[in-house]
């Protein structure tokens, strides 16, 4: 618009100077054309400063992200030490779980027991109690006299008599 202006200036300039046109046309053209340079200044200062602005907004939501992340740095560091704690104290949980129960390796009757205490402490090779298994055999090592050894063969059956 500015240059449709200023191309109808020099028009009626040309037809001022040939006294074709008042001198209140060309005053008019060149306030019209005064005041469209004003706003397209005015324009440009707003683009600038709206251009600024997004310069700032940019640089808020670069901040902000930065910041973002360095807290979910901080959250996962804190998250990843107490599930490393969590993992140990589990591990020595499971570890005391089992070493609450006692199994015997064989099924059998229990013939003495050597700790009557419960939930008590037990030291490393302390006898706990006797089993006598109910599913394997015996075997019973005995000692026969010299003269009835002849009698004796291997795999023949024998009667114990135990005395109490």
């Amino acid at each position: 618009e500015i240059k449709l202006i200023g191309f109808e200036l020099e028009g009626m300039r040309s037809l001022w100077q040939r006294k074709l046109v008042s001198i209140d046309r060309i005053t008019a053209l060149e306030r019209d054309a005064v005041r469209l340079k004003g706003e397209h200044g005015q324009l440009t200062a707003a683009i600038a400063q709206s251009k600024g602005r997004t310069s700032e907004i940019r640089l808020q939501i670069i901040q902000i992200d930065q910041d973002l992340r360095s807290e979910v740095a901080t959250e996962l560091r804190d998250v990843q030490a107490k599930i490393s704690e969590s993992v140990e104290r589990k591990v020595s949980a499971e570890d005391q779980l089992k070493r609450i129960d006692i199994r015997s390796p064989q099924t059998g009757v229990v013939h003495q027991l050597g700790v009557h205490t419960v939930g008590g402490v037990i030291s490393p090779g302390e006898l706990i109690m006797l089993i006598v298994p109910v599913t394997d055999d015996l075997t019973v090592e005995a000692r026969v006299a010299p003269q009835d050894i002849d009698q004796l063969m291997s795999g023949q059956s024998a009667t114990l008599r135990l005395s109490a």
